[in-house]
C-alpha cells in the first residue's frame, strides 16, 4: 500500500488521505498519470493551497473540476450577496428596461422640493414644471386667436392707435351742419337757405382748373365762356398759355407771330389758337424751324384790319391755318 521510493516518514499524507483523490489507488502507475509529477514531495507541493508540510484531504478537495459529492453540495448553495460602489458600474450599462416601471402618459422628473430621487410626473405636473398654464393648446385657429384678442391684450400698442371714439369728434365748420363724436356713423351736411351759409364757401370753389398742355391755370367760373387773349404790337412767338385763346395784333405796322417747333413749346395735339388783326399793320403767321403750316393757297397773312384766323395743331410740328387770309 506504499508508493515506490517513498517511506511513510517521507510523506506527510497518509494512504487514506491520498486515496481521497478520486479514482486513484496506491498503485505507482496511477500516480504517475499526473502529468509531470514524480513521487517527490516537492512535485506534489505545486498543487495550489498545499502547505510545505504536505496536502490534507480538505486542501485536495479545492482542486478545480472536483466532481465528487462536494460539487453537488456547492451547486445547491444559495447565492451570496455583496455590494459595489457606483464607480464600479460601467458607463451606459443600465438600460431603460432596468429602471423602475412608470405609468402611461407620464414623465420622469421631480416636483418635490430639494434634490432627491426622480419621480413619475403627470401631464399636469409637467406643465407646472414648464410654466405652461392648464388648458393651453398649440392647435388654435386664426379665428380662435382673433376671438380672444383686443387692443387691451396687445403689448406695446402706441397710445394713439387705441382710440377712445367717444372722445374724438367731427366738428361742422362754417356752412356745414351735423358731425359729432365717432363712436357711431356721423353725417355732415351743407347748410343752405341763408346767404351767411353761402358766404362761408371758399372763393376757390367758384373757380376750376384749366389745363393747357402740362400747365394748369385756375379760371373763375364766370370766365369759362370767355376767350382769353394776349395782345402784341411787335413781332412775337406763341407761348404756353396762348392755347385755346386769341393773340391780337394792335400795331399800325406789319407784325408777325411765329409758331415754335414742338421741341421748344409742346402744345397738345388739337390745340386751337385764334389770331386777330386789330391794327392797320398786316398780321402774318410765320413757321418756326421744322414747322409746317398748311393753308388754302399757301397764304399766311391776314386779309385786312379786323380779319380773323385760327390755328389747329394736327401733328407734332404740323398746323392747319384757316380764316380771312391773303398773301
Amino acid at each position: 500500500g506504499q508508493f515506490p521510493n517513498f517511506t511513510a516518514a517521507a510523506m506527510d499524507a497518509s494512504v487514506v488521505e491520498l486515496n481521497l483523490l478520486v479514482g486513484l489507488t496506491a498503485a505507482a502507475a496511477e500516480l504517475n498519470t499526473l502529468d509531470g509529477f514524480t513521487g517527490l514531495t516537492a512535485d506534489l507541493n505545486v498543487l495550489a493551497g498545499a502547505a510545505a508540510g504536505g496536502l490534507t484531504a480538505a486542501e485536495l478537495l479545492f482542486v478545480a473540476d472536483v466532481t465528487s459529492a462536494i460539487q453537488a453540495q456547492l451547486n445547491g448553495k444559495a447565492s451570496s450577496s455583496h455590494t459595489h460602489g457606483t464607480a464600479d458600474i460601467d458607463n451606459d450599462a443600465i438600460t431603460l428596461a432596468k429602471i423602475q416601471n412608470i405609468v402611461t402618459d407620464s414623465f420622469i422628473g421631480r416636483t418635490t422640493a430639494g434634490t432627491g430621487d426622480p419621480e413619475s410626473l403627470t401631464a399636469g405636473m409637467a406643465r407646472t414644471v414648464l410654466n405652461v398654464e392648464n388648458g393651453a393648446a398649440a392647435d388654435q385657429s386664426g379665428a380662435e386667436i382673433e376671438a380672444i384678442t383686443n387692443h387691451d391684450n396687445l403689448i406695446g400698442v402706441a397710445g394713439d392707435e387705441h382710440v377712445a371714439h367717444a372722445g374724438v369728434s367731427i366738428n361742422a365748420g362754417l356752412g356745414l351742419s351735423g358731425g359729432g363724436n365717432i363712436s357711431s356713423t356721423r353725417t355732415v351736411d351743407l347748410a343752405t337757405n341763408t346767404l351767411t351759409d353761402l358766404a362761408g364757401i371758399p372763393t376757390r370753389l367758384m373757380s376750376m382748373p384749366v389745363y393747357t398742355g402740362s400747365v394748369m391755370r385756375r379760371v373763375d367760373m364766370e370766365d369759362l365762356n370767355r376767350i382769353l387773349e394776349r395782345t402784341f404790337a411787335t413781332n412775337s412767338t406763341l407761348v404756353i398759355g396762348d392755347e385755346f385763346g386769341v393773340v391780337r395784333s394792335t400795331s399800325a405796322s406789319a407784325t408777325s407771330m411765329t409758331i415754335p417747333p414742338n421741341s421748344s413749346v409742346a402744345f397738345p395735339l388739337g390745340t386751337v389758337i385764334g389770331g386777330e388783326q386789330h391794327g392797320a399793320g398786316k398780321f402774318s403767321w410765320v413757321a418756326g424751324a421744322a414747322v409746317i403750316i398748311r393753308s388754302a393757297d399757301g397764304n399766311l397773312g391776314h386779309k385786312s384790319q379786323y380779319s380773323a384766323t385760327y390755328l389747329r395743331k394736327l401733328a407734332s410740328d404740323t398746323w392747319l391755318l384757316a380764316g380771312d387770309l391773303s398773301a
